[in-house]
């Protein structure tokens, strides 16, 4: 069963930006993803691009990032090894889902694109199980 479908858009310069504040990336990203971010050429994109997906899941998940008692770092954005995004969710996020939603088993899906200016990312979360 569906529990919510998100999407969100970013300026890739706003980010570009907000990449020079290590307070800010160490807020909002795991070590994982600042890692995947050394390695890019154009960081900026990957990072407005992650920061879209994140976005985007807290809308599928129908609460703002901060009501549901959860912080941005909960989830990470990783990548298969042929480059295929997805969610890394921590346990707090997990347990909110299947007590919020009655969820026995949660699939998380996304997909993220990027382009000279915008970063978009679209994100489902599903169950197997609702109340």
């Amino acid at each position: 069963m569906l529990i919510g479908i998100g999407i969100d858009i970013v300026d890739n310069e706003r980010m570009r930006r907000n990449m020079k504040n290590m307070r800010f990336l160490k807020r909002v990203f795991t070590a994982g993803e600042l890692s995947y971010f050394r390695a890019k050429a154009n960081a900026y994109q990957s990072v407005a691009a992650s920061f879209a997906a994140k976005e985007a899941f807290f809308k599928a998940l129908g609460t703002g990032i901060l009501s549901a008692g959860l912080a941005v770092r909960d989830i990470g954005i990783a990548r298969e090894k042929g480059g295929r995004p997805y969610i890394e969710a921590s346990e707090r996020v997990l347990k909110y889902i299947k007590r919020t939603f009655g969820a026995s088993s949660v699939r998380i899906h996304i997909s993220i694109a990027h382009e000279k200016a915008y970063s978009v990312a679209v994100a489902v979360i599903e169950s197997a199980t609702r109340r």
